[in-house]
């Protein structure tokens, strides 16, 4: 599945700024928490420069039921595996994980913005441990 079928079955999705290893990134009220369109848009959704989509729901909804909401499936977010080579992955599987790092600190930075510092400082450092150890991967180095 496209990002772009993916997008048409959101309601008004607004363009957002992509991070991380996101090409694409956007807004949209969550199909599951705000059927109706109301409010500020809940869910954010992002297309990885692997091909993936990741999808998060900021008032907590869990991202198989949205999917589930929006008439897809898990398997159709992803490309298909074009390789059935073993190893590490490949580049594509470690740039699609050091997107999802960045989603899941940019969720901690929105949920602990009013307080809970220490957590939030003890979460960067696994993400950015975690970002470091994909981009290493990228690249064919060692993770240090």
């Amino acid at each position: 599945m496209s990002y772009a079928t993916l997008l048409a079955r959101l309601h008004k999705p607004r363009h957002a700024a992509p991070r991380g290893g996101a090409l694409r990134a956007h807004r949209a009220c969550c199909p599951c928490c705000q059927a109706d369109g109301r409010g500020n848009p809940a869910l954010s959704v992002a297309e990885s420069d692997a091909g993936g989509s990741l999808i998060y729901c900021f008032k907590g909804c869990a991202a198989l039921d949205v999917i589930a909401a929006l008439g897809l499936e898990a398997v159709e977010l992803y490309p298909a595996n074009e390789s059935s080579s073993g190893g590490n992955g490949g580049p594509n599987v470690w740039a699609s994980a050091a997107a999802l790092a960045d989603a899941i600190a940019d969720a901690a930075a929105e949920v602990l913005a009013g307080g809970g510092i220490d957590q939030y400082a003890a979460l960067t450092g696994a993400v950015a441990r975690f970002r470091a150890a994909a981009r290493a991967a990228m690249r064919g180095e060692a993770a240090t």
